[in-house]
């Protein structure tokens, strides 16, 4: 092999190797978790929140599929908050966008015609053991923006075993 060919195949796996991880090879490590979420609603800062949350294993193994079911648990919860019966909320998931080693996930809901609740978010994995993330959700009524939040999540892994 040709100088030049080692070198270009030693530049290419040196690549490869300090390539960001795909988000499917990536796996979060099991267990428990510490979210500290910061934002604002309609540009006006919110207190800060620190929540811990436990990961199971089962959960790990098909990330975006377990973060397509948290957004599809918020969404529930939405319809079953007392409403008006001409209440229609009509919600469509959008498919997971996987880039390196984020994932972006969005909602489109409708209510009837007059409104719109939309909602993105977009997870970014620094290693197994630490992530950042941002949501933005919309509520549109007659034309008009009624309520913007957008909110920034910062988890970090702190143990093995989950307390409560």
């Amino acid at each position: 092999m040709a100088r030049s060919q080692v070198t270009a195949c030693a530049l290419l796996l040196a690549a490869l190797a300090f390539a960001p991880p795909s988000l499917a090879a990536l796996e979060p490590e099991p267990g428990m978790w510490q979210e500290t979420h910061t934002g604002t609603v309609n540009g006006r800062p919110v207190k800060a929140e620190v929540i811990n949350t436990c990961l199971m294993l089962e959960d790990t193994k098909d990330f975006v599929n377990y973060l397509v079911s948290i957004m599809t648990t918020e969404l529930s919860m939405l319809k079953l908050k007392p409403k008006p019966k001409r209440l229609q909320l009509q919600c469509k998931m959008l498919d997971p966008k996987e880039t390196g080693n984020a994932v972006s996930l969005g909602v489109r809901c409708r209510i009837r015609k007059e409104a719109s609740l939309d909602m993105a978010t977009t997870f970014k994995f620094i290693d197994s053991r630490h992530f950042t993330s941002r949501a933005k959700w919309t509520f549109i009524a007659a034309g008009r923006k009624i309520v913007t939040t957008d909110r920034t999540t910062e988890g970090r892994w702190i143990s093995a075993t989950c307390t409560q």
